[in-house]
């Protein structure tokens, strides 16, 4: 499989490193008949029916007459967990996933063809709406663009309730500072990895989808500006 490595055939030296394990305490059934790692050394059991119904990539591997030993995700524990959730449909409360980590889940479902958690994961970056700039910009990085999340971006421009996030506006600045003088270095930093072709694209990717009706009215001309500045 793309991205992951499966440790082999089970047999005792597999049993033995799966039992050095720190486990998830979400997902840690010993009857469950797979072991998922991450990067960060977690792992996470889970029965294959799970897996084969989300996913056709999982339904391949796991259809093998033998059982393999636990498969190794390059990514983190956080990103597995939040793909895991939404592939289980377990309700968790508690701190919400950083925009990074949601960045990282939505890449592994999208890569495993998890068509199901990939479209409730983009519904879940509704939440991140204060960060409108850095979702239009990671999802014009994606290819193809990622339309859903982009229009997601653009229509929230105009959202009259929007909150200033404290990753993405310096505090210490007052609130008439203009743009881009009250943004964090982070986060213009990670505005400028996308060139103005790749806005672009996926503006005229929205546009057909709304039939023209999404004018660039909706996008505050400060945006605008920094686009023409990308541009030059």
């Amino acid at each position: 499989m793309e991205g992951a490595t499966v440790n082999g055939p089970e047999g005792p030296d597999c049993k033995e490193r799966e039992k050095r394990l720190i486990y998830h305490s979400l997902y840690n059934d010993p009857l469950a008949d797979v072991v998922l790692m991450s990067t960060d050394g977690i792992g996470f059991r889970i029965h294959d029916y799970y897996l084969k119904a989300a996913s056709p990539v999982f339904r391949d591997m796991l259809s093998l007459p033998t059982r393999v030993g636990p498969i190794q995700l390059p990514e983190t524990s956080e990103a597995i967990r939040v793909v895991l959730d939404e592939t289980t449909n377990i309700i968790t409360t508690g701190t919400r996933p950083s925009f990074h980590v949601m960045t990282e889940a939505l890449q592994l479902a999208k890569r495993l063809d998890m068509k199901g958690p990939t479209v409730q994961i983009q519904e879940r970056f509704r939440h991140y709406q204060n960060d409108v700039m850095r979702l239009f910009a990671w999802a014009c990085q994606q290819d193809p663009v990622d339309r859903f999340l982009a229009r997601t971006a653009l229509s929230a421009f105009s959202n009259p309730y929007m909150k200033p996030d404290p990753e993405v506006f310096r505090p210490e600045v007052r609130s008439t500072t203009p743009f881009p003088k009250n943004l964090t270095p982070m986060y213009i930093e990670s505005l400028t990895t996308v060139g103005y072709a790749a806005y672009s694209r996926a503006i005229d990717d929205c546009q057909e989808e709304f039939d023209g009706s999404l004018k660039w009215q909706k996008v505050p001309n400060a945006f605008i500006r920094h686009l023409d500045r990308l541009e030059r």
